[in-house]
């Protein structure tokens, strides 16, 4: 690399920076940060860094963050991207903004309207880390035909938004070829967290420059002042400067300007300089030129980093024609860089001379340069960077520019910066009349954030008092009450739905459909809520017309109808609730009416039509970049695919969830159990554990309809590992709270797993009492799934007496779905059948049981039934789980999406992976199945239609 002033004593720090750059140009990816005090030297190595690059024509994208434009959402991302993106043309735009890179348009304001959204409309939950994985897919495209480096100087000023996008890109970047440079001061406590995966995380190279030494300090400084300087001289110099190189600098301009020889007799004048005196005497140069220059750079200081003269000028108040003079005296001064945007020499230079501004004057500066910002057209959060630091004085002007510039924070996925904007327009204060919209806003904003849930709750609620059209208001009030359900206080967010109601006083339009709605299916979630809904839900009836207003109705009804009446008549409100994909097409994958009916189909038998609508569900999710909406239909397919006895797909669609970490907190407990029940039937039971773990105490999960089940699948864990008494008591827990939500059809088939775990501790009345349940519920509710896992209860619990019953178990079984029931049922019958002396029949059950099982992937019962089948006399081909059955969850589940003739591109922006972890994945297909072309991968795995 070139040397430079700057590289003294840096051969160590270039020689890790030239390694990351020689292996990026074999198309190795990575991350270095260097790390240090203000002036150490961290810009000259990346200067360094950038020269090597050039040298190796590799492309470089590069930004510099700036103290003052830490607010401004995205701001490192578009400096970032704007030369290849922003400054490119229309159709070059058009073909890298494809696909799921198309969700980075916000973040770089290319799809922000001329005027804010609607404050009211509801943004989606998973916007920011949508925006986030659009920048990530377009750094994908960037870099397809040849590698490119990321150079980011001053990241502790970077603003909140990119920090986020830098710290997701970080450990992907072993995927791409990408290299990322990175220098930063030492991170502030309360920014130490956000940018600890940046710094120090396991994926980046650390680099620490170190002070120069003596002879490095004495050779820079002969360099600056151009002479030779006497040792004793140099030394004081380096003792000054702590061996800082630019405080070594500035203080030989300051010795350089006050005339001091480099000679030893002046050791002691030079001894009694601090770095904060060296600072400080810059400022005293500037006090000793002309006023122009003192206005100029007190402008720059205050508008930025990057600054264009036109603006400094106006700003400073001197003419554009008669700027040369004190520009040329401050470049002269080496206080502002010669170079176009104007910036200073270093950002310590500016942070004094800021720093320097009396209050009042940087106020009065800050709202010029709102006001000269406005009037030139520049976008709200341009001005609104301004406006955080001008005086407080009640404009209704500043108020509505802050909230037009929150809206276009919200709109780019950067709520952070919005909270900013929000709080900044609260304190002005605003007028009375827009309080309650600025609440709800600012309570939006901070949920998208993650902001502290007590103080966005106040400002949510708050929100809702305004004088709102029944559209806002129904608005506002489903916002309000999803953003308190997603902390787990259903209560308290059905209470809001149900005061919204009340205030509104009933109504047939729109508006007043979509409460009633969110209402009936929040309050069927929780027992505190559940006779309010019901009561509701009865008082209306069955929708009679087929608006998306009405299909929204339809879908809390089919649910409530699945707790305790036929599932013929609940399923046929499902099925009108969801028929042509018009609700779901109109609200989404990750709408909670969706999946309550879609839930209904499931547990009805018709799982044809569910799994149509979770393909529809799936797929809008990928195009919308939905990551909620994948995490919400991912937890579904995953029951369903378990219901199925599609143990394998199961687990692959809850841990690709998982591994992507998208899935809603208020879905997460819903996955991880369908983890848990597909992982115990693979006869991962030390996972399956671990998972149970990630719950803490299971017995202090919140009430709630889609966590209840969680005691189910620990119940079957417990029974798998051999602990029957822990097994009745969690399925015992999950029927208590299932009774508290007035659930009793079969819809979870929890009653046969409690038989079996009864007869394995001895208690046969027990078993018999629950298989009496079970069958009684079963036959009110009427489906073939229902009545077979009942007879087969009943056969369970009558022990030797059980045969019949586990016979017609089998007959129901196989005409429904259920193929996990019916996989039990058959190696059940056959393990009775051997017991009662008729071998040859067993025999035939068992190996149909352990088809079926292998067909699953449900290792456990394959075993369980090849064992069975040597007892009976049989002699089976050795059970070998190679093959398909050697596949890891994500290994499947990108296998079976390259069967179905996705790309890799396709798969990796759907699941949320790279493109190359999609091709590390089929390569391991490939070999575990001694593959040698994609065209072979759906019959090396046997697929059923999903």
């Amino acid at each position: 690399m070139m040397s430079s002033p700057g590289l003294l004593e840096r051969d160590a720090e270039l020689e890790v920076l030239g390694a990351a750059i020689d292996r990026l140009a074999e198309g190795r990816g990575g991350a270095v940060a260097i790390e240090g005090p203000p002036g150490i030297g961290k810009t000259a190595l990346l200067e360094g860094a950038m020269a090597r690059l050039s040298e190796a024509s590799l492309e470089t994208m590069q930004a510099r963050c700036g103290e003052f434009e830490m607010d401004f959402p995205f701001g490192v991302a578009r400096q970032l991207f704007e030369r290849r993106v922003i400054g490119g043309t229309a159709k070059a735009r058009a073909r890298l903004l494809e696909g799921a890179a198309s969700h980075a348009a916000p973040a770089l304001g290319l799809q922000i309207e001329d005027e804010a959204e609607d404050a009211s409309a509801a943004p989606s939950a998973d916007l920011p880390f949508t925006v986030i994985h659009g920048l990530y897919w377009l750094l994908a495209k960037l870099s397809e035909k040849a590698p490119l480096a990321l150079v980011v100087d001053d990241a502790h000023w970077c603003d909140d938004s990119s920090l986020r996008f830098l710290t997701y890109l970080v450990p992907r970047l072993s995927d791409l070829p990408v290299l990322l440079l990175v220098a930063s001061r030492s991170a502030a406590p309360e920014r130490a967290a956000a940018m600890g995966a940046i710094l120090g995380g396991r994926d980046v190279e650390r680099i620490v420059p170190e002070p120069l030494g003596a002879e490095g300090s004495r050779a820079l400084l002969e360099q600056a002042l151009e002479r030779p300087a006497d040792k004793a001289f140099a030394e004081a110099c380096h003792e000054a400067s702590g061996g800082n190189p630019f405080l070594l600098s500035e203080l030989a301009t300051s010795l350089v300007a006050d005339a001091v020889e480099p000679v030893a007799e002046n050791a002691g004048r030079v001894r009694n300089l601090v770095p904060a005196a060296v600072v400080n005497s810059v400022l005293m140069r500037i006090g000793r030129m002309p006023a122009p220059c003192g206005d100029l750079a007190a402008a720059v200081a205050v508008l930025g980093s990057e600054v264009e003269p036109r603006s400094a000028a106006a700003l400073a108040g001197v003419e554009l024609d008669a700027l040369a003079d004190p520009l040329e005296g401050l470049e002269r001064a080496g206080i502002l860089a010669p170079e176009r945007p104007l910036r200073f020499v270093h950002p310590l230079l500016r942070e004094a001379v800021r720093a320097e501004l009396p209050l009042a004057r940087r106020e009065s500066l800050h709202a010029s340069a709102a006001t000269l910002l406005r009037a030139g057209g520049a976008k709200a959060g341009e001005v609104a960077h301004h406006l955080l630091d001008a005086p407080r004085i009640g404009a209704r002007e500043t108020v509505s520019t802050l909230r037009e510039a929150a809206s276009e924070a919200v709109a780019g996925g950067a709520p952070e910066a919005a909270v900013t904007y929000l709080l900044r327009a609260l304190a002005e204060p605003p007028s009375a009349d827009v309080q309650a919209g600025l609440r709800y806003e600012l309570g939006m904003a901070g949920w998208l954030a993650g902001r502290d849930p007590g103080v966005l709750i106040d400002d949510l609620r708050a929100g809702l008092n305004g004088a709102w059209s029944p559209s806002e208001r129904a608005t506002r009030s489903i916002s309000v009450a999803r953003a308190v359900a997603s902390f787990g206080d259903v209560p308290q967010a059905f209470e809001v739905l149900e005061g919204q109601i009340e205030a509104a006083g009933g109504g047939e339009g729109e508006a007043a459909a979509r409460l009633r709605a969110e209402y009936g299916s929040m309050g069927l979630l929780h027992p505190d809520t559940r006779d309010r809904a019901i009561a509701r839900l009865e008082s209306r009836g069955e929708p009679a017309g087929t608006e998306v207003k009405d299909l929204l109705e339809l879908c809390p009804l089919a649910m409530l109808r699945s707790l305790d009446r036929s599932a013929e008549e609940a399923a046929a409100i499902a099925e009108s609730a969801l028929a042509d994909e018009r609700l779901l097409d109109s609200e989404g994958p990750d709408a909670t009416a969706f999946h309550m009916a879609l839930f209904v189909l499931m547990v009805t038998d018709h799982h044809d039509a569910a799994v149509a609508h979770l393909e529809r569900a799936t797929e809008l999710a990928s195009r919308g970049g939905s990551a909620y909406g994948f995490g919400s239909v991912a937890a579904m397919a995953s029951v369903l695919h378990w219901r199925r006895g599609e143990v394998a797909r199961a687990e692959a669609r809850a841990q690709s969830a998982i591994d992507a970490g998208i899935v809603p907190p208020f879905t997460l407990p819903l996955v991880i159990t369908c983890l848990i029940l597909a992982l115990t039937d693979r006869g991962e039971l030390n996972r399956a554990d671990a998972e149970v773990a990630m719950f803490g105490n299971i017995h202090d999960l919140p009430e709630l309809m889609q966590v209840n089940t969680a005691f189910f699948a620990s119940g079957i864990l417990r029974l798998a590992q051999g602990r029957p008494d822990d097994a009745l008591a969690d399925l015992e827990e999950h029927d208590r709270r299932n009774r508290r939500l007035g659930i009793t059809n079969p819809n979870v088939p929890w009653r046969p797993v409690a038989v079996e775990a009864a007869v394995r501790l001895g208690d046969q009345d027990r078993a018999r009492s629950l298989a009496k349940d079970e069958m009684e519920h079963a036959r009110r509710w009427g489906t073939n799934s229902a009545m077979g896992q009942a007879l087969r209860a009943s056969g369970l619990a009558q022990g030797e007496e059980g045969i019949d019953d586990l016979r017609k178990a089998v007959t129901a079984l196989e005409l429904s779905p259920s193929v996990r029931e019916l996989t039990l049922t058959h190696i059940d019958l056959g393990s009775a059948l051997r017991r009662a002396g008729e071998r040859k029949e067993a025999r035939e059950h068992l190996t149909v049981g352990l088809e079926l099982a292998r067909r699953m992937g449900a290792t456990r019962f394959a075993t369980l039934a090849h064992d069975e089948l040597k007892v009976a006399g049989a002699k089976p081909r050795r059970l070998q789980f190679s093959g398909v059955d050697s596949l890891t969850a994500a290994e499947r589940r990108v296998a079976e999406m390259a069967a179905d003739g996705m790309a890799n591109r396709e798969i990796a922006q759907t699941l949320f992976l790279s493109t190359r972890t999609v091709e590390n994945h089929l390569s391991r297909v490939y070999r575990k199945l001694d593959l040698t072309s994609r065209t072979e991968l759906g019959e090396a795995l046997s697929l059923e239609p999903a």
